[in-house]
Parts: structure tokens; sequence; C-alpha cells
């Protein structure tokens, strides 16, 4: 009995832990700052916690919309792909906004959020850039393709 009891304490301490484990909440605040009018004006970005994703949002001219990302416990991570074309086909670029897994934007996910709870996206028309605190400018990031 006393081995039963030891086995249940111990697996609810396991639960405990990975319910109240290294969760963190950071905001990825994307705005679109292309030229209205253009044919492709319209932004969209998909954000991914852990095995989940969250609905793609199309984000309009002018417009700026907040992704609430919870990081995981599993240590899967959470991270967001911003394109210019509605479809994501391969050859077309993809830009890795937020990657809470990478630290640096040298992954092609933008790195310079990890002290702060909001990270400020902006694009234009012609790239992403990511708010770099420590220099108080945006950093350009850089694309990446994938080819068949």
């Amino acid at each position: 009995m006393k081995s039963l009891e030891i086995f249940i304490i111990a697996a609810a301490a396991v639960v405990l832990t990975i319910v109240t484990g290294a969760n963190t909440t950071t905001t990825v605040s994307v705005s679109n700052e292309r030229r209205p009018g253009l044919a492709s004006s319209p932004i969209y970005v998909t954000c991914y916690e852990g095995l989940g994703q969250q609905p793609p949002q199309t984000i309009l001219p002018g417009h700026e919309v907040p992704f609430q990302l919870k990081t995981p416990a599993d240590g899967l991570g959470c991270f967001c792909v911003g394109r210019f074309s509605e479809l994501d086909e391969m050859g077309k670029p993809r830009y890795y906004i937020y990657d809470s897994r990478h630290g640096s934007s040298n992954y092609g996910g933008y790195g310079n959020c990890e002290s702060s709870v909001v990270c400020p996206v902006k694009a234009n028309d012609t790239s992403f850039y990511g708010w770099n605190q420590g220099k108080r400018e945006w950093d350009i990031i850089m694309p990446k393709i994938w080819l068949p």
C-alpha cells in the first residue's frame, strides 16, 4: 500500500511540474505598413504553439494584430511565420518573425524579444522587420525560401 501512495504522490508531482512548468506568454504584435492599393497588400501570419497551429491571420494595410503565444513546457516552443503570399508554397519566401526556441535571428526567427513581453514586428513593401530594443532600431528579418 505504501508503494502505491508514493507512486500516486510522485505522479501528481510530475503532472504539477508539467502544468506549471516553463509556460511563458509573449505577445507578437504584427503591423502591416504596406502601401494600400497594391494587388498583394495584405500580409499573412501563422503562429504555432508546440504541435498546435493558431488560425492564420490576414492583416490588411494600416492594421496591427497581436498574437498571444504561450511557450509550452514540453520544449517544443512556439514560432510565427509571415508571408506576402496567401498560399504557403514551395519557393515562396517565409519570414520567421518569432521563434521562442532560437534566440537569434541567424536561424531566421527574430530573436530580440527574449527580455520583452511584447515583440513588435512590421511589414512594409519589401520585407518584415523586428524591433531591436538594444540598438533602438528596426532590424530586417531575412526570408527563408524552401526549394523542392
